[in-house]
This record gives C-alpha cells, structure tokens and sequence, in this order.
C-alpha cells in the first residue's frame, strides 16, 4: 500500500487538477521493485494524505504510481511503441516534414503546417488507443509560431478526432517557457522572479544572529577551492564539444552545424550563432586562422588551443 501526497503543480490551488499525487513507498519495496521490472502492477491499494489525515484506502485500477520504480519502466514500454508505429515522415531539415519530440510523456509534435499537426496528431491518439493510453485534452496545447502576421484561421483552436485543442501564446515545455514569436525574455524574468523568491524565502536565515554568512567575488570563490576561471572553463569546453561535432562526419550534430535555413532573415541585425563564439575564440588563439574549421581534423593542433582556451583572459 502507498500513501499518497498531492503536490500542488501550477495554475489554480482550488482545482484537483493541478495536484500530482505522489506516492510514498518503504524503501525496501523500491529495491525489490527495481528487480522486478517484469511484474505489472494489479489490485494495488492507495490511500491519501492531506494535511496529516489518511483516506480509506482504495483500488488503483489503472495508471502508475510516480515514485514507484517500476513506473517509469511500465510507461515506456508501451509509449516507445507507440512512438514506432507512427509514420516515418520526420525529417532532420528545418521546414520540411514533421518531427516527434518525446521526453517521457511530454511530447511535443512540429509540422510545417496546421494540416501536418493535425496528421501526426491523429495518428498519435490512433496509435495510443490501441495501447490503452489517450491524450489529455487539457493539459495539451497547440500553438502557432511564426514571425509574420497570423490571419483569423492561425488563431482558432486545433481540432482532432472530435477532439478541440486550446491554442495558446506561450506554455511550459520541460520546465523552460515556450512562446510563439521564439522571445526568451519572458523565461529570463521567470528564472529572475525564481532566484528572488527562493532568496527571500532563506532571508531570515541569512540574516539570523546565530549563523555567521560572508559574501564572496568570484575570484575570492576561485581561490578558495582552487578552480578554473568559469569564462575559460566555458570556452576551453566550448571548444572542445566543436572539435568533437565537426569531427563527426555523417552525424546529425555535423548538420545541424554546417546546414544552412533556406528562408529570407526578419528585419534587424542577425542574431549571433554559436558557431560564431568558436571563431572567436580561435581567432584570438591563433592569429594565422584562415577561418576553416577542418583545423579540427588535427586533434593534436585542436588539443592545443583547447589548452591555451584555459589560460586566455576576457570575456
């Protein structure tokens, strides 16, 4: 038997909805679950928790228990199929086919076209049915991206199999927010008001007269525990991950570094590309560069200027 702890998500407080119910196990049924990932769960009993009092327990005759070892497992098995048996029309070129996203059961569906969306979507719950599983037609959102103006039609909501999905202006993928004009300021102000809240919340404590907190620079920190320059650390690092990907003939990293976008730029200066931190950083290395990245086909030229990354000053 579990006892279970709902753990408010998001959005309303007063809606059951926004709650995850996690569920608390003896540590020695976690071990033995671990070694038996063969054994589906049935006729397990639940109870819940709230504010200290426990329900009467009841039969859990479907789902998974989150905080139970064997969930995760028992939920891929049958996701990873249905993930295979949908149509091969992704592609690994930006603006054409569509491309399936999938990060336990957050799955994110992009396609060139509402119709593409509609499609794959369809597919998708065809696929899960015949596994037992079904979409959520809450939590799931559509959302339409693009730089240009949206006519009436891009901003109604999606429908599916007699199913209506809300279109939305941003929302939250893998805890990073999401919107529709690519705008990353938003999720800047969002980590800011986190890093705040959670430095409010231990104020008392840092201001408490029985603890005793100093502030540190960060060339006080780098003394202290003896550590590299966090800017060379970056840009030896950097380096050394562009050697490796420009090393890797044939790979998706290798296209997704030398592939150009076939599409006209939006007004404005062109936004700076990773790419373009690398040349930097060997044009301040090696003043002779010609401006080819094949120089990382000689691992041991490229192992020097990994070395000397470390050693450079600036930002």
């Amino acid at each position: 038997m579990a006892i279970i702890c709902p753990i408010f998500k998001k959005n309303d407080p007063k809606q059951v909805a926004n709650y995850r119910g996690i569920s608390l196990l003896d540590v020695e049924y976690k071990v033995l679950s671990s070694l038996l990932l063969g054994r589906l769960q049935n006729n397990t009993q639940n109870v819940v928790r709230i504010i200290g009092e426990i329900s009467e327990p009841f039969i859990v005759k479907n789902g998974l228990r989150q905080g139970d070892a064997l969930s995760p497992v028992l939920f891929n098995l049958p996701l990873e199929e249905i993930i295979r048996s949908l149509p091969r029309g992704q592609r690994m070129e930006v603006n054409e086919g569509y491309i399936c996203l999938a990060y336990a059961d957050d799955l994110v569906l992009l396609g060139d076209t509402r119709q593409d969306v509609i499609q794959i979507l369809s597919n998708l719950m065809k696929a899960s049915k015949q596994m037992g599983l079904s979409v959520n037609q809450e939590k799931t959102k559509y959302m339409f991206l693009s730089r240009k103006t949206k006519n009436e039609e891009d901003m109604k909501d999606l429908e599916v199999d007699g199913l209506t999905f809300q279109q939305v202006n941003s929302f939250k993928y893998l805890g990073v927010n999401v919107n529709n004009t690519n705008c990353m300021h938003e999720e800047i102000k969002l980590r800011l008001q986190s890093a705040n809240k959670a430095y409010f919340a231990m104020l008392s404590l840092f201001k408490s007269s029985e603890q005793k907190w100093l502030r540190r620079s960060n060339e006080d920190l780098k003394n202290l525990y003896l550590k590299e320059n966090i800017v060379q650390f970056v840009r030896s690092s950097r380096l050394a991950w562009a050697g490796h990907a420009w090393r890797a003939d044939g790979s998706l990293i290798k296209m997704v570094m030398v592939n150009q976008i076939d599409l006209k730029r939006p007004r404005g200066r062109p936004r700076q590309k990773w790419l373009d931190a690398v040349r930097r950083d060997i044009e301040e290395l090696k003043s002779d560069w010609n401006g080819n990245l094949d120089l990382a086909y000689a691992r041991d030229v490229w192992g020097e200027l990994v070395l000397e990354a470390k050693s450079l000053n600036g930002s």
